[in-house]
């Protein structure tokens, strides 16, 4: 029978050049983390399937949304000159790449001015 852990979170992850993996760190509830090595195709796989399932665990009410902080980001056109990549690596290292449409980076940028220049409460996500 398996062993049933309690995740918290994505610690850190990585990846591997070298070998082509992903490497990962699960953060469990009690602190410790579980480190894992995944082929390329293996993580897109359970990222999909849970990604699925997690949409499907959603109430029906507002739910409390978790939101990584971000220690770096990086802003450049795509080689191709089609998109623009937003890069943001969260507090424990782990990146996130999206690549935007221009009109879409644009209304995103013109967005978070307003709201950086806004004192007088919190916005809508």
């Amino acid at each position: 029978m398996p062993t049933t852990f309690r995740l918290a979170g994505l610690a850190e992850g990585r990846v591997n050049r070298e070998t082509h993996d992903i490497d990962f760190v699960l953060k469990l509830s009690d602190g410790r983390g579980l480190m894992f090595a995944a082929e390329a195709a293996a993580a897109r796989q359970i990222a999909a399937s849970l990604g699925r399932m997690a949409l499907d665990a959603r109430g029906q009410g507002p739910e409390a949304l978790a939101a990584e902080r971000v220690a770096q980001y990086g802003v450049q056109k795509d080689a191709f000159g089609e998109a623009i990549l937003l890069q943001l690596v969260s507090d424990d290292g782990v990146p996130y790449m999206f690549a935007l449409p221009a009109a879409a980076a644009t209304d995103i940028a013109r967005r978070l001015q307003s709201e950086g220049a806004n004192t007088t409460g919190t916005g809508l996500a």
